[in-house]
């Protein structure tokens, strides 16, 4: 899939459009989770609309307790969104179980 660059975000513009730190967009691309998809002609890391949509995914993930690893597997099958909302209406049915 190739990405749309008509937007372009640096570390930091993809940080504080999230509401987390730098860090923490280094630390996603250090797991090879958010890795962005071109560099500028000074070597900075810029990221497309779809990696800060990629971004908002993880963190909803994390916000979840989900590993890393469980978000990397995730991610890379064939539909995330589709096997998120599986994840969710299973959480929704267990938290109702527990309440009950």
């Amino acid at each position: 899939m190739e990405q749309d660059f008509t937007e372009e975000y640096t570390s930091g513009k993809l940080a504080e459009l999230c509401g987390v730190s730098v860090r923490t967009v280094q630390y996603y691309d250090s797991r090879n989770l958010l890795v962005p998809g071109k560099f500028s002609s000074g070597g900075r890391r810029l990221y497309s609309r779809q990696d800060l949509h990629k971004l908002k995914i993880i963190l909803f993930l994390r916000d979840l307790d989900f590993s890393i690893n469980d978000i990397r597997k995730i991610l890379s099958g064939k539909n995330p969104e589709k096997t998120i909302s599986c994840l969710i209406s299973q959480q929704e049915s267990f938290v109702r179980n527990e309440i009950s």
